[in-house]
């Protein structure tokens, strides 16, 4: 996690501690219960309200909430993502694409790339490399000026440069 992130989230949470204080009883907590298939293996857990706010056990600490502790997820974000990516015109931008963008913008930067699937909770890089590296015309043109400057040396000069003698 970035320090950037982890001071704002560090700062939100300040935030929630100071409305929990202010709601007291009436702040809103919730928990995480098992679900469990026909076999009674756990394949999935929910988020449940605590009734009375007494049930301590799985506590859920939620980051998107409302004032009162009333847990809304990250759907909270789309409106205001769509409201700047029409402001700035920016079309068929998923909330979700900005996962694609960190991968790109990390890997261009010489971060490797099984450092960058880890941290996506990509168990094989193929996935990383499948489905978040993105090529442009600009990225290509790079690997040409790349591979120039790595070749260039006086006797692939002096073979471009080659000259008949008559």
């Amino acid at each position: 996690m970035s320090t950037t992130l982890y001071n704002a989230l560090l700062n939100y949470k300040k935030k929630q501690q100071y409305m929990k204080k202010l709601y007291g009883k009436e702040y809103l907590t919730y928990h995480f219960e098992d679900v469990l298939n026909k076999y009674g293996k756990v394949v999935e857990q929910r988020i449940v309200k605590n009734i009375g706010n007494v049930l301590q056990i799985n506590k859920a600490d939620m980051v998107f909430t409302r004032p009162n502790g009333k847990y809304v997820g990250r759907n909270i974000l789309n409106y205001p993502f769509k409201i700047i990516h029409k402001e700035l015109g920016i079309e068929n931008c998923r909330f979700y694409d900005l996962r694609g963008s960190y991968a790109t913008i990390n890997l261009r930067n010489g971060i490797e790339i099984r450092d960058v699937a880890d941290i996506l909770g990509h168990k094989y890089i193929e996935t990383t490399e499948n489905f978040y590296i993105s090529s442009t015309d600009e990225t290509r043109k790079n690997v040409s000026d790349v591979f120039d400057s790595l070749i260039n040396s006086k006797t692939i000069n002096d073979i471009i440069k080659y000259e008949i003698a008559y």
